[in-house]
């Protein structure tokens, strides 16, 4: 037996364990993960308004030495990253707009009428019907 012969049985043995390929080589039908309907539910939830959240708009609480680059508490964590032309009024105003999001209130979604605020069509999952995606409505 190959090498290569050898490495495709040890490739057919692995998706046999997961349940890709049944045994014999021949294909089974895939397995459908079924993902959580609330993101609450997901592991890589981020609560709105909250600390990690701030993280991810890369702000932090600011300190006396923030100087006037402070807003309602909060400061730009890297003002390299901006660039060495960033000027004071530019820092400021990105600031806001950053705590503005991480201050507001998040906006309610919605999939029913587009003509509305928070419109966002429901995705289309594998191993889901379109019909059942329109029945939801």
């Amino acid at each position: 037996m190959t090498k290569i012969q050898e490495l495709q049985l040890q490739l057919e043995a692995a998706l046999e364990r997961i349940g890709v390929l049944e045994s014999g080589g021949r294909r089974s039908t895939p397995r459908i993960i079924k993902e959580a309907t609330d993101p609450k539910d997901r592991p890589d939830y981020i609560a709105h308004g909250s600390d990690a959240h701030a993280q991810q708009l890369k702000l932090r609480k600011a300190t006396p030495d923030d100087g006037d680059l402070v807003v309602d508490g909060w400061a730009l964590t890297d003002l390299v990253s901006y660039g060495a032309n960033a000027n004071l009024l530019y820092l400021k105003s990105v600031l806001r707009g950053k705590v503005g999001c991480l201050t507001s209130k998040p906006q309610k979604i919605q999939s029913d009428d587009p003509r509305k605020p928070g419109f966002a069509p429901v995705m289309w999952r594998p191993g889901t019907h379109f019909s059942q995606i329109m029945a939801g409505r």
